[in-house]
């Protein structure tokens, strides 16, 4: 296929050459994730700002430009270098990539401490196939679920499963109680982890359904997933209007990529880097059964290529993202 010459002058390095197709696609996906709403919670530990206005005008010019000139005929015909940006303008856009990049180091350094990098490091290196995306499944929601809801159970995933719920709730109010609930439930072989969790009001009204409930001896977690979808109808606040009417301790989790918050204030936002650093606290302290191992290595895979590139591209360097 013909492609365009781009003269990217960020690196002053020689000429790229640019599929066009795949261009305006990474234009459209640009556009589209910029114009969706800010995140009412700053991170605590990565605060960047940018214009994002005058971001979604330069996309737009970019791909009006594109939109309106025949690429492959220009390739083959003058075979000429187009310049988007000045010189002035790549240096700015140099220094943010640059500022990026230190932020995003940042983040995973103070999300990831060293022994759980090398138990990163070394579940990527399994030569283990990224299950998720043979099957289609990376960029869907329900599938993430699932292998989550797995990898949670200590019934499927006997070490990593405890522990790492017992570093969630560790993010709750009244995490010892909440912890000592978990340790129980997971003695006494009473703990429960559920997909879709149909919610019924004592009148008999069904709700929406949960994600993905944790449920022991006196005690439920009600986790949202929201991969690349939005909280939709006030369903946080739904789900603790029925959390509330049960007695015990109860508690919402929203779980997304970025760890925005979620409508309701009584569920505690948690991003998908947070999951991995809980998912490595088995891994980090002790050896894990086989078939954990090998579901874990092939779901941080996929969270690698397509969820957390830029997060554990930083944790795990010397690998880089997998093709």
């Amino acid at each position: 296929m013909f492609g365009i010459v781009i003269s990217v002058t960020l690196l002053e390095a020689p000429t790229w050459m640019v599929d066009a197709a795949q261009l305006r696609q990474t234009l459209d996906r640009m556009r589209t994730a910029l114009e969706k709403p800010t995140a009412r919670r700053a991170f605590s530990d990565l605060a960047v700002g940018y214009d994002r206005d005058s971001i979604v005008a330069t996309i737009n010019a970019i791909s009006a430009a594109v939109s309106t000139t025949d690429l492959e005929a220009r390739r083959a015909l003058m075979d000429v270098v187009v310049e988007y940006r000045t010189h002035a303008q790549s240096n700015v856009l140099r220094g943010t990539v640059e500022q990026l990049a230190v932020a995003v180091e940042r983040r995973v350094a103070n999300a990831i401490r060293l022994e759980k990098k090398q138990a990163l490091h070394g579940l990527l290196g399994q030569a283990v196939p990224d299950l998720l995306t043979l099957l289609a499944g990376e960029n869907k929601e329900n599938a993430h679920s699932d292998v989550l809801r797995w990898l949670l159970d200590p019934a499927c995933a006997p070490t990593v499963g405890p522990l790492c719920l017992e570093r969630l709730v560790d993010r709750l109010p009244q995490s010892e109680d909440w912890k000592n609930a978990i340790r129980q439930a997971v003695e006494l072989r009473a703990l429960s982890v559920r997909r879709e969790l149909q919610l019924t009001q004592w009148s008999g009204e069904t709700l929406d359904r949960i994600d993905i409930a944790v449920s022991g001896p006196g005690f439920i977690i009600a986790i949202e997933n929201k991969l690349w979808s939005q909280e939709h109808a006030d369903q946080t606040t739904g789900y603790w209007t029925w959390l509330e009417q049960l007695g015990g301790l109860r508690a919402g989790i929203f779980l997304s990529p970025t760890g925005a918050p979620a409508q309701s204030d009584h569920f505690v936002a948690l991003s998908y880097l947070d999951l991995v650093e809980a998912l490595l606290e088995a891994p980090s302290r002790q050896p894990i059964e086989p078939q954990e191992s090998i579901v874990l290595a092939s779901y941080l895979k996929t969270l690698e290529r397509y969820v957390l590139r830029a997060e554990l591209r930083a944790a795990h360097p010397s690998k880089g993202t997998r093709q």
